[in-house]
């Protein structure tokens, strides 16, 4: 049944009412947004992409995977038919120009339906103990007035509860690592979590994961409780909690480079989808953006088009910090960064999102794409190369240059961003979400990551320059590569040489004397000069 030509067209369907064990019938039918159609949407995970199991769809045999035909025996009424949207069933899969114009649509099909249902799979692993604990540990807040926080205020639930180790399992399904969810529930706002035949409120459920992390997952010593894996399960219930309230939330810092750095983590069986299921989210993008979901495209050329985008929209270069060995099967130039997989690289600075260095200053991007979209030349300043580097997990490193070098780093760091806090307005502050009675939270959160680089380096490299710079990094540096300042990226960078006046980028270092702005300083008096990079 091919779509009508209209952008607001989508299909629905139909799941005829009966018993838990009739076969499965549905139908689907069309209808046009425009008209406000009543509606649920499924949020779920595909699972294995072997389609095994079979339902009626408009008469005929339609494969659909295990996973998927679970939901919907469960979620089929006995008395009445079940109108969802469903993205394997309601969009063709196999037509990739509906796909791109529906996939475009996901955003507003699911602020659309009057409730999304979050389908976290088969009653298993004492799932039904599980739920239960959920509706205790969150059912007694009213979202419409309550924070999160405010779950703090609830009675303990003992250690000794057999409900944590069923909570693990829960929290570690696999419908929490899909990229796609973040969309899905952060653009309604009446959703239910259902598993096997259990069910809560999506908001009960985010008040459970925020109850585990601000009481019980801080009780000291060993406990069932750390095995739960809240820390992460909070951190993706607050960010789609306050999302899906508050459009002030929405707009705020929701920029497409940060959702993407944030979630990077996140699976897609389409790595192409690492983007495209964010675009919709994203506070900083233009409608006639030319960064539309196009299945088409090899996924080489889609993060490429990112980067161009991100660069041209933001005249900024922070985009390269994302950048690390790439994937061999996509084949990205160095300075693209491949989305398909999870960082292993940690940012430098802990805070850089919220404290960023700016070793070029104020200075914007001076950047070309060449047409052969292999090459990124920027504009920038040489300013060292490497010639000795100390690898702290070896037996012979010398510790006196790195604990030297983290004393003066952290220093510097934390006086810059004590005098950045003290120089805020109340305002500024607290659209921060910094309190605006004293820098107690930046002066914690920067101690932290001193205390952190002083008590663990050995995941970073400590490098040193001709002229005697010291600097980190996690990216590999090896001898004769060379330490550039880009104008417009926050951080100074690693470059390897391939030929004349061309280089591949290895990543992001730290070096305390610029970071910031000391060689745009230098460029101004007169001591160093801006030059032109390709990089490949």
């Amino acid at each position: 049944m091919p779509l009508d030509d209209n952008q607001d067209r989508i299909r629905l369907l139909i799941i005829s009412s009966g018993p838990s064990s009739d076969a499965i019938d549905c139908h689907l039918t069309q209808v046009s947004l425009g008209d406000e159609p009543s509606y649920e949407a499924l949020s779920y995970t595909w699972g294995t992409l072997q389609c095994t199991s079979t339902i009626s769809l408009n008469g005929t045999d339609f494969q659909v995977t295990p996973n998927l035909e679970s939901a919907l025996r469960k979620l089929r009424l006995a008395n009445e038919d079940r109108i969802i949207w469903i993205d394997a069933i309601c969009i063709d899969q196999a037509n990739t120009t509906e796909k791109n114009k529906q996939v475009q649509q996901m955003r507003r099909i699911y602020q659309n339906a009057w409730r999304v249902v979050i389908w976290l799979g088969s009653e298993a692993d004492d799932s039904n103990i599980a739920m239960a604990a959920v509706e205790r540990m969150g059912g007694s807040f009213d979202p419409a007035i309550m924070r999160l926080e405010d779950a703090c205020d609830v009675p303990d639930v003992p250690v000794s509860d057999p409900a944590w180790h069923a909570l693990g399992k829960l929290f570690r399904r696999s419908w929490y690592k899909r990229i796609w969810i973040l969309q899905e529930v952060s653009a309604s706002a009446n959703a239910i979590v259902v598993c096997g035949s259990q069910s809560v409120l999506w908001t009960t459920f985010c008040f459970a994961a925020a109850y585990i992390f601000y009481r019980a997952g801080r009780k000291p010593g060993p406990s069932p409780i750390r095995d739960t894996g809240y820390e992460s399960l909070f951190s993706l219930c607050s960010f789609l909690f306050n999302r899906s309230r508050s459009e002030v939330t929405r707009r705020r810092e929701t920029g497409l480079l940060r959702l993407l750095t944030q979630f990077r983590h996140c699976e897609a069986t389409d790595p192409r989808d690492k983007v495209y299921a964010l675009l919709g989210m994203a506070s900083d993008m233009p409608d006639d953006a030319n960064l539309k979901p196009n299945y088409a495209k090899p996924v080489a050329e889609v993060y490429r088009d990112l980067v161009e985008f991100i660069v041209t929209k933001d005249r900024n270069l922070d985009v390269l910090r994302a950048c690390q060995i790439s994937g061999p099967e996509h084949d990205l130039p160095s300075w693209v960064p491949d989305w398909s997989i999870a960082s292993s690289v940690q940012a430098l600075h802990s805070f850089a999102s919220t404290f960023p260095g700016r070793a070029s200053g104020n200075s914007a991007a001076d950047v070309r794409f060449p047409e052969d979209s292999a090459t990124l030349v920027a504009q920038g300043v040489l300013v060292d190369i490497i010639r000795k580097i100390e690898d702290p997990t070896i037996n012979t490193f010398d510790s006196a240059p790195w604990n030297n070098f983290i004393e003066r780093l952290t220093d510097n760091i934390i006086n810059k961003t004590l005098d950045a806090v003290e120089a805020m307005g109340p305002a500024t502050r607290a659209a921060m979400g910094i309190p605006t009675d004293g820098p107690s939270v930046p002066v914690s959160s920067v101690r932290h990551m001193s205390d952190s680089f002083s008590s663990n380096p050995r995941p970073m490299l400590l490098f040193c320059t001709d002229t005697q710079l010291l600097g980190t990094t996690q990216a590999g540096p090896m001898y004769d590569d060379i330490v550039c300042v880009l104008l417009g990226c926050s951080v100074p960078l690693i470059l390897r040489r391939q030929a004349d006046d061309v280089y591949r980028l290895v990543g992001e270092a730290s070096i305390a004397p610029l970071m910031f702005g000391g060689v745009m300083k230098d460029v101004e008096e007169g001591r160093r000069t801006v030059r032109e990079f390709h990089i490949v």
